[in-house]
């Protein structure tokens, strides 16, 4: 299944094969998930799975290369955080309880996802968005305009600021090369 081309993976997944969908979750869901945890979604793999389950409902519709597959992936990743937000800002705060799991990778998780948040956070919401979308996602400038609703210029010029932003950011705190 990993030789097929990416229009065979889709008709194949169109037809519910669950081998086919397997390919996809395995060369997408990573970006997607770290997308969200970066955007600082409070359940990433929830979004995740919300994308698989948007991209299964509307998959039959689907036309393009493999580039507009991962475009509309992110897209519906972007929608599914800012959702998450306007949710958690209307919702009181309810602490969870936790039921076993592993602590110690959880710890470490929370340490990472924590000095990235940290790190993100000198950003603008647009200088985030537009670095993520074309670093983590690997989208292209037209893309990354598409999803935001910028142009590319607006969309080239923000990445120009936020990566800027973030070579001050690790000069401060001492991790130039």
């Amino acid at each position: 299944m990993h030789r097929a081309t990416f229009e065979q993976l889709i008709d194949r997944a169109t037809g519910g094969n669950e081998l086919a969908w397997s390919v996809l979750y395995d060369r997408y869901a990573p970006k997607l998930r770290g997308y969200a945890a970066a955007q600082g979604a409070g359940e990433p793999d929830e979004v995740v799975g919300d994308v698989f389950a948007d991209l299964a409902r509307n998959l039959a519709r689907f036309t393009g290369d493999e580039s507009a597959f991962r475009s509309w992936a992110f897209m519906i990743a972007h929608n599914r955080v800012i959702d998450a937000r306007r949710r958690a800002n209307r919702q009181p705060a309810l602490f969870p309880v936790a039921i076993g799991g592993d602590v110690e990778a959880e710890a470490v998780q929370a340490l990472v996802t924590g000095e990235i948040t940290a790190i993100l956070s000198a950003l603008s919401e647009d200088q985030r968005n537009v670095l993520l979308l074309r670093i983590v996602a690997d989208l292209s400038v037209s893309e990354t305009a598409r999803i935001l609703g910028k142009g590319e210029s607006a969309v080239k010029a923000t990445h120009r600021r936020g990566l800027a932003r973030l070579q001050e950011r690790a000069e401060i705190l001492g991790v130039t090369r």
